[in-house]
C-alpha cells in the first residue's frame, strides 16, 4: 500500500515521505533565497564603486577646474586634447590634463624635470628613452603628487600627459 497506509479504515499519507518533501521545499526555498539576496548584496557593491570616484570633465579644449595652471609651465599655445578630475575624497583629489605642445621633447623634459626639482618634489621616478622619445616624471611631496608623461609626436611637437594629486584639504 505504498505510499498509503490503511489506518482504522482510512488511508493515511506516509508521514515520512511527507515531512521529506516537506523539509526539500524548505530546504529549496532557503537556498534560492541565500542566492538572490548575494545577488543583492553583489549589485549594491557595483553600484557604490560605480559612483565613488566622480569624474568631472571639463569642456572640450579647456582645463578642468583645479588643475594648476603652473604645470603648463608657460609654454606657448597648448592645445588641450582632455582634462578630468577625480574625486578620491574630501582631502584627496586628482586631475588630470592631455595635451599637445609645438616643443621638442628633450626641451620639454628637462623644462619638467626642472620644474618639480625647483618646486620641492622628490623625484621617485626619472626615466627617459631617447631612442622611442617617451620620458616619465614623478615627483611627489607632502602636499602633492604630480606624474608627467612626454612623447615625441614629430621634430618640433610633443605630446604630455600630466596628472596632479593633490592631498590635504580643498
Amino acid at each position: 500500500m505504498y505510499p498509503f497506509q490503511k489506518i482504522h479504515g482510512t488511508e493515511q499519507p506516509n508521514t515520512s515521505q511527507s515531512k521529506n518533501a516537506q523539509t526539500r521545499v524548505w530546504l529549496f526555498g532557503f537556498v534560492l533565497l541565500v542566492i538572490i539576496l548575494a545577488g543583492l548584496m553583489y549589485l549594491q557593491e557595483i553600484n557604490k564603486k560605480k559612483n565613488f570616484y566622480k569624474r568631472t570633465d571639463a569642456l572640450s579644449g579647456l582645463l578642468v577646474n583645479g588643475f594648476p595652471n603652473s604645470l603648463l609651465l608657460n609654454f606657448k599655445d597648448p592645445k588641450i586634447r582632455s582634462s578630468y578630475s577625480l574625486n578620491y575624497s574630501k582631502d584627496r583629489k586628482q586631475y588630470t590634463t592631455v595635451f599637445s605642445l609645438k616643443e621638442n621633447f628633450f626641451l620639454v623634459y628637462e623644462k619638467y624635470k626642472t620644474y618639480l626639482k625647483q618646486n620641492s618634489y622628490y623625484l621617485a621616478n626619472d626615466q627617459i628613452d631617447a631612442r622611442e622619445f617617451k620620458a616619465t616624471l614623478y615627483g611627489f611631496s607632502n602636499d602633492s603628487d604630480i606624474n608627467v608623461q612626454i612623447f615625441k609626436k614629430s621634430e618640433d611637437f610633443s605630446n604630455l600627459n600630466i596628472t596632479y594629486l593633490k592631498k590635504g584639504g580643498e
